[in-house]
């Protein structure tokens, strides 16, 4: 559960609205909810969404809101904002995350860096590469973006090369369970 702005609250990969916890569309063109594929990232004036079609870049400072009545009755916020770009991907991004002025976007089997520009134009990629496996989250910290994997791995990148390194996970062998008499 995220707060962005005071407004909005993005949970289950759906956006809601602060008063009342209506779903919201964020697209003004469709009238209907539009799931994201994972959480969305907000730097506070922009607001960064995965969709099935791809990801999506929004300028927060001018939303306006209203409700209406969408499919079967259901109550809805509209959120218009003023959408500043689409980059379409067939594949469903997992995970994303801003660190610095970069957004890091996962697909299945890749990790993508962008660098959103002011104004309109698409976010450039800085750098991609392939995971060996399904990321499932993203953290930064100390100028490091660490990728977990759904197959168990922890992946790190940094900003200068470095050998790769592999730690085999150990398997240690428990001891039977103590029966009970």
């Amino acid at each position: 559960l995220v707060a962005v702005a005071g407004k909005l609250l993005l949970a289950g990969g759906y956006v809601f609205g602060r008063d009342g916890m209506l779903p919201l569309c964020l697209n003004e063109a469709a009238k209907g909810i539009k799931p994201f594929t994972c959480l969305p990232v907000c730097d506070g004036r922009f607001l960064y969404a995965a969709t099935a079609k791809g990801i999506e870049g929004h300028d927060l400072s001018d939303a306006t809101f209203s409700t209406y009545t969408g499919n079967y009755g259901v109550r809805l916020v509209r959120c218009d904002t003023k959408t500043l770009w689409q980059m379409p991907e067939k594949a469903k991004p997992t995970a994303m995350i801003m660190a610095g002025n970069r957004l890091y976007v996962t697909l299945p089997k890749k990790v993508l860096a962008l660098t959103p520009k002011p104004g309109e134009a698409a976010p450039e990629i800085a750098w991609q590469t392939e995971t060996g496996g399904t990321p499932s989250e993203l953290a930064a910290a100390d100028g490091k973006l660490f990728v977990t994997t759904r197959e168990g791995r922890v992946l790190c990148f940094g900003g200068t090369a470095t050998q790769t390194r592999n730690w085999p996970r150990e398997l240690t062998k428990l001891s039977p369970a103590p029966r009970w008499e």
